[in-house]
């Protein structure tokens, strides 16, 4: 009896890890599926869409990437302002940097495109808070000009460096 119950004991163990090499084998399969399916997709997007886009995206609970010239080097676009915001809040957590510094906007800082300070007249003081809130709410040209004049562009390509970035703009 004992040998009986150990057999139907193994044998229920090997189905069990059956099930489980069938379930992963399907969701490899489901997720290259997956990967193929969003890769034609986003590829006709680009080509209908023109210009040259470079994607990189990883999932940071399971790791996995997905990729679209990931080593083509191109413009950071207003990506670029994540980073500062990143490094203007670490200096200010260090004691380095005072939020409520004021900044005053001055005509070298004009930059048109997105953001509301474009709006605003030339000698408005922005707290350091602000401007942050600015670029990453209105995405706001001016507010990252100001801001990463005054963490200076060697500072912030070293802090972009520091978090691993391979490829930072040298002249913007």
């Amino acid at each position: 009896m004992k040998i009986v119950k150990s057999f139907i004991l193994v044998f229920l163990l090997f189905l069990v890890f059956e099930q489980a090499k069938e379930a992963s084998a399907a969701s490899v399969s489901k997720t290259n599926q997956f990967r193929n399916d969003l890769s034609v997709d986003l590829n006709q997007y680009i080509k209908e869409a023109g210009g040259t886009i470079t994607l990189q995206y990883q999932d940071l609970t399971t790791g996995e990437t997905f990729d679209i010239n990931d080593k083509t080097a191109g413009r950071a676009a207003s990506t670029i302002k994540l980073p500062l915001a990143l490094a203007v809040m670490e200096l200010a957590s260090n004691g380095k940097l005072d939020l409520n510094e004021k900044l005053v906007y001055q005509q070298r800082h004009y930059f048109g495109g997105s953001g509301v300070i474009q709006y605003e007249r030339v000698g408005t003081s922005y707290s350091i808070r602000d401007l942050v809130r600015k670029a990453m709410i209105h995405s706001d040209n001016i507010a990252f000009i100001m801001l990463k004049e005054r963490v200076g562009a060697n500072q912030f390509i070293s802090y972009m460096k520091s978090l691993g970035a391979q490829y930072t703009y040298p002249n913007g």
